[in-house]
């Protein structure tokens, strides 16, 4: 019998609960109201609402990456909507309407405040999650079904009122979207069946195959208005015999789960809302609008201006075959080979003679045609260069309609700069593959269209139509893509570099050669050749990934043929190639712009995603102690630049004020209390502090010297497993102004003080519970008075002259070098200060009861002997490291995907000194692991049991990354600094992967995928057998998944280990496989050496082998050269080690001309953890393989790959933070 969707819903729902439990099953519920759920907002509730109820942070990431769950976005999940009504319904029925109430509440209050930065893209998701909030509320629900029916009207009135063609397609996206919010909330407007009909009717024309033109012309027809909700909208009539559907009833007393059903019954017309793709119109989508399965035309807007730029069509990407099959075409066509590419955009028409000319008009550039000896063109029967021959004048008559000619490569890549700086968009030339990808639009003949020659003359301006000359844009018929022009009127420029042998080359590639765009050559098609056994089928499966041409040549790749030659030459694969700065009145080009669509948000692909902006703070956070109870509330910071001081304070310690950089940190939200401090006491058996009879609980703690405060964030850090230390003064003056400038965190006007402090005017001689004033704009309470606060400094009466002195002498330095760079003249502020190395007294900051308003101010500056206790003074948590409830504090600037740590907070240069001296407890500085300590973490019950996997502990210093005398991307070598962490002994096996996959039920790999042509048992090829996979081969390194499946997979295992594991950054990964060696291997530079060490091609049999099969370099690490490649956490960038050298030598010569250079200084020119470029479009691996040369298995040899790949050499290695 098959089981209704209510009945998959809920045993979805048990599943859930019984692999995690009921805390985890009470989370969904308060989590099932929003449509689109984030990490943040998933914490948010969590905190809100279940706090005391047992729920563990986990829960969320567990319920995230559950079943329950799928991914919508960056960082982005949804509901299934049948779960999410389930999840719904039984929240009512055991919790009943009040929590439900609540959480809608707080829903809309969350969207009100992310509106406030919302980019227009980001618009209609909000609107939609406000929507499902207010049907939740009595008072809210007519208010919100006016607003849905109001947004149908102005979808719908101008499509009444109009004939529509193939280029409407965003009125139809968006009436899909409003269709399928409206099913989606319908359980909950069954008091308003109007609009749900009506929105059922407009969902049916959205199935049918005319669409919107059908829809419009029974509006039109009909010429009468109905009245939804108060709103008067175009009769729609569906063509079906429609009964009123029955739906759950949320508001009701009384309801069972039979009724979802009924629901579920009526969506399964409108629910998936996919539309006939021979109409090349979009799939529906709940939240935004949707992504198309077909191209979309558009154009991008110039900045500040209402002009718009040339007409664009967005393809989706995929797979295609590029060049010709064996018997068709020429030889450097073949051989024809499988390509994959990511979405992009392309010009709908070659950029024409007027588009050009606005470029001209506003800029003044000359082509090099006009600079130099004219162009080539026909003239009286002959082609000749002619002086006067330009883009002005090509000697036959044009419009600002016909394609512009007489233009070079460079002069095409000129406009295409301009383009970039009137649009803020991604523009430049096609790479041949996407030119290729484009023509096809789909088609696999010889043109677009077919094979049949006949046909060409309705799509092409060429030798047997065109009367010698080209002839205006969009004359003749598109492809199946809306794209004109792509056979014949001119040769299109394309980006590659040509080489007739290229296609052949591919196969041939062990390693990435240094190209300006993503790419990803068939690098196992030499070992396939080798094969006896190679099929067909291995070769269909070698696909390049965004191919973008040879590393250099002569000559540029041009497309497509033109209006002078014969239909061979306008085929869709045929390849040729000119001098980059030759022109003639045949030559023109087409534009490609990358990156998403902002009226789109689906074309955030998973390559170059538009990053969230970081938040000015994340509040309420908290770690787990190991009882499941909770740390105290932290916000989490971002970093940035501040001025710190007040030049004109009567204070001169706090003169002159000077810039200053703090890196990512988190901040207690208040003073620690005598309730959080009186556990620590109880735990250690210390006697706690007096409290004065003036009562302690919420009360913030007194009577605490400096080292009783250090003492505290130690116990704090044993219990939670992080890093817990007190802040800097510079920390803390951060932190207090939140971003203001004025006297106090709110302004300048001390009768404003009150409001946000307890201090001698109103605390009437004692401290008061924390929170119970006014927060600053970071939601950090009780800065100003109640309580001093220690901060780990020295104190120094001229400590901000010296600091400022080393900046204005680092100023000089840069204004005498004529090279001066951004990066350097950034230097100019103290970066992470942490105060004199030695001193008397440690700072204190804020104020207290006791204090006048002078001494409450943001920059004001105490101080007090370290062993000082008394009655006004407390402190206030500081705590480094990301939180793993929030994986945007997992790197401030790329955030990468779940689990992936990339740019580690630094602690401050001496704070790590300051946080060990005078410690009466000698045990609690020392490690926790000896260095290259081999351990294991153990594994939760959930997982089974066990341990994790073998990591190896290093202790961190000082190496040089990189290889003179390897490739460019491996140069300068430089100097890095890294902290303590741990390594993976060996790559992640099989056996330690599948515990995960069988846990989570995803993230499987390639080889065992359901359906894919690669799986070992079902599968058609033979990738993965042939070099010895299988199931039972739990020994060896897993390989065939993504670098997501890897991220992921860190993430469970920090989530069972209650540790944060990630991958490596490429910094820790060349430190853990040099292991003190600067040679060109770990070992050395013998290359005869490496068979003791690595799987390569001269021994791995083109097998990929078991783990520690070879010997272990100094650090005891296996398998670092060989076997497989290792996926590391930082994007690649050709020349980052180039950037990362050119701001050590900045600092370095502006040091070595300071007398008063500091130790600390100087070791600032070492790169203290780097992690990479904010952002990229493909990832760093490492270490070579089974498949490669020595040269290529070296320490410092850089690898890159997009995240999607999966290979049978391509695995990864854990790291871990200590």
């Amino acid at each position: 019998m098959t089981a209704t969707l209510t009945e998959i819903a809920k045993e979805k729902v048990a599943r859930f609960t019984r692999q995690f439990g009921e805390p985890h099953r009470l989370l969904a519920y308060y989590a099932a109201l929003p449509l689109i759920l984030t990490p943040e907002l998933l914490n948010y509730l969590r905190n809100h609402f279940l706090r005391g109820a047992e729920v563990p942070w986990v829960a969320e990431a567990d319920l995230l990456l559950s079943e329950l769950c799928r991914p919508v976005g960056y960082e982005q999940f949804a509901f299934a909507t049948d779960v999410r009504a389930y999840l719904i319904g039984e929240m009512r029925q055991r919790l009943g309407e009040t929590p439900m109430e609540d959480v809608a509440r707080l829903l809309i209050r969350y969207v009100h405040q992310l509106s406030r930065t919302a980019s227009p893209s980001s618009r209609d998701g909000l609107q939609a999650e406000q929507w499902s909030a207010m049907v939740f509320l009595k008072e809210k629900r007519e208010e919100a079904v006016a607003e849905i029916a109001e947004a149908f009207r102005d979808h719908l009135l101008p499509v009444a009122g109009s004939d529509l063609n193939w280029t409407k397609a965003v009125p139809q996206a968006e009436l899909a979207r409003l269709v399928r919010i409206t099913d989606e909330l319908a359980a909950q407007l069954d008091e308003y069946p109007d609009l749900l009909n009506y929105a059922s009717n407009v969902g049916w024309w959205l199935t049918k195959p005319d669409g919107l033109a059908g829809l419009a012309k029974t509006a039109r027809m009909s010429g009468s208005v109905v009245r939804v909700a108060g709103v008067e909208l175009p009769t729609v009539v569906a063509e079906i015999k429609k009964t009123k559907p029955r739906y759950v009833n949320v508001t009701s007393k009384h309801r069972d789960h039979t009724d979802l059903q009924n629901v579920l019954k009526h969506r399964n017309r409108i629910r998936t809302a996919k539309y006939d793709r021979s109409n090349d119109l979009p799939c529906a989508s709940m939240y935004y609008s949707p992504q198309p399965n077909a191209p979309t035309p558009f154009r991008d807007l110039f900045s500040g201006q209402k002009t718009e730029g040339p007409a664009m069509v967005w393809l989706p990407g995929g797979i295609f075959m590029m060049g010709s099959p064996d018997g068709v075409g020429n030889d450097n066509e073949h051989p024809q080979h499988e390509v994959t590419l990511d979405h992009y955009a392309v010009g709908q028409y070659p950029v024409t003679v007027g588009e050009f000319s606005r470029f001209v008009e506003e800029t003044g550039y000359r082509t090099e045609a006009e600079q130099g000896d004219g162009a080539f063109v026909r003239n009286k029967g002959s082609w000749a260069q002619t002086k006067d021959a330009s883009w002005r004048n090509p000697y036959f008559d044009q419009t600002d309609q016909n394609p512009v000619v007489c233009i070079s490569w460079n002069d095409a890549k000129a406009y295409c700069d301009w383009l970039v700086e009137q649009t803020g968009q991604a523009y430049g030339l096609l790479t041949e593959a996407q030119w290729e990808y484009a023509c096809r639009g789909g088609n696999e003949g010889r043109w677009c269209f077919g094979d049949n020659e006949s046909d060409l003359g309705d799509y092409a301006w060429y030798s047997k139509n065109a009367n010698n000359q080209t002839h205006p844009v969009g004359q003749k018929k598109p492809n199946a893509w809306q794209l004109h022009d792509l056979h014949g009127n001119v040769w299109e420029w394309c980006e590659d570099w040509y080489d007739g042998e290229y296609y052949r080359n591919l196969g041939k590639v062990t390693l990435l050669p240094d190209l300006p765009l993503t790419s990803k050559p068939q690098h196992t098609a030499s070992a396939s050749e080798q094969s006896a056994s190679g099929s067909a089928s291995e070769h269909e499966q070698l696909a390049s990934e965004n191919p973008s041409g040879p590393a250099s040549g002569s000559y540029r790749v041009v497309r497509g043929g033109s209006w002078i030659n014969v239909a061979d030459y306008c085929r869709s694969a045929y390849r040729s190639g000119f001098d980059p700065s030759y022109r003639n009145d045949i030559l023109g080009f087409r534009l490609s712009r990358t990156g998403p669509l902002h009226s789109y948000p689906f074309t955030l692909g998973s390559t170059e995603l538009e990053k969230p902006a970081v938040p000015a703070f994340i509040a309420g956070l908290r770690d787990p102690f190991t009882d499941g109870s909770e740390s105290p509330a932290m916000v989490w910071l971002p970093g940035g630049e501040f001025m710190m001081g007040q030049d004109d304070s009567p204070y001169d310690d706090e003169k002159p004020a000077h810039p200053v950089r703090v890196d990512a940190i988190s901040i207690g939200q208040y003073p620690v209390t005598f309730a959080e401090y009186d556990r620590f006491c109880s735990a250690t058996q210390r006697k706690p502090p007096d409290d004065r009879s003036w009562g302690r609980g919420e009360r913030p703690a007194i009577n605490v010297s400096w080292q009783d405060a250090m003492d505290y964030c130690d116990w704090l850090g044993q219990q939670t497993g992080e890093h817990y230390r007190l802040a800097t003064e510079a920390e803390w003056e951060y932190a207090c102004r939140s971003g203001s400038t004025t006297r106090y965190c709110y302004g300048d006007d001390e009768s404003g003080l009150g409001d946000y402090a307890w201090y001698s005017k109103n605390a009437n001689g004692q401290t008061h519970p924390v929170g119970q004033k006014k927060p600053n704009a970071w939601q950090l309470y009780d800065l100003h008075g109640n309580v001093w606060e220690w901060c780990a400094d020295w104190y120094a009466g001229d400590y901000y002259a010296q600091l400022a002195g080393h900046s204005q002498h680092t100023a000089s330095a840069s204004e005498q070098s004529a090279s001066g760079s951004a990066s350097g003249r950034e230097q100019l502020a103290s970066e992470n200060p942490s105060g004199p190395a030695s001193g008397s007294y440690r700072v204190v900051r804020g104020g207290s009861w006791l204090s006048v308003a002078d001494y409450c101010r943001s920059a004001d500056r105490g101080r007090l002997d370290p062993s000082y206790r008394f009655n006004y003074l407390g402190f206030r948590l500081s705590r480094t490291g990301p939180w793993r409830s929030h994986p945007i504090t997992l790197g401030a600037a790329d955030l990468p995907g779940l689990g992936a740590v990339s740019n580690r907070d630094k602690q401050p240069q001496q704070a790590s000194s300051v946080a060990v001296e005078n410690r009466s407890h000698e045990a609690q500085t020392k490690p926790r692991y000896q260095d290259y300590q081999v351990f294991h973490d153990s594994l939760a019950s959930d997982a089974k049991g066990g341990e994790a996997p073998a990591m190896v502990y290093l202790p961190g210093g000082t190496f040089l990354m990189g290889d003179e005398k390897g490739r460019d991307n491996e140069k300068p070598v430089h100097a890095v600094k890294l902290d303590a962490f741990a390594m993976g002994r060996t790559p992640v096996t099989w056996g330690e992967y599948r515990r995960f996959c069988e846990a989570t039920g995803e993230h499987w790999p390639e080889w065992l995928e359901q359906g894919s042509q690669y799986h070992l048992e079902t599968g058609k090829s033979d990738h993965y057998r042939r070099p010895g996979i299988s199931r039972e081969g739990l020994d060896l390194p897993v390989v065939g998944i993504a670098w997501k499946d890897a991220n992921a997979y860190c993430l469970w295992l920090s989530g069972q280990t209650g540790e944060v594991y990630a991958l490596p950054t490429e910094a820790q990964w060349e430190y853990a496989c040099r292991a003190g060696n600067p040679g060109r291997w770990c070992f050395g530079d013998d290359e005869k050496q490496l068979a003791e060490y690595a799987w390569y091609d001269k021994n791995s049999n083109n097998k990929l082998h078991p783990v520690m099969g070879k010997a272990a370099n100094a650090f005891g690490l296996y398998d670092v050269h060989g076997n497989v490649w290792d996926w590391c956490a930082d994007w690649y960038s050709n020349d980052y080690y180039t950037q990362l050298a050119g701001h050590s030598q900045h600092t370095a010569s502006t040091s070595e001309q300071s007398a008063s250079g500091s130790a600390s200084e100087r070791e600032q020119l070492a790169s203290e953890n780097p992690s990479g470029p904010a952002s990229g479009s493909i990832r760093v691996v490492r270490g070579g393989s089974w498949l490669n040369v020595a040269g290529d298995c070296r320490s410092a040899i850089r690898n890159r790959f997009v995240p999607s790949r999966r290979y049978g050499d391509l695995g990864f290695r854990l790291s871990r933070t200590v």
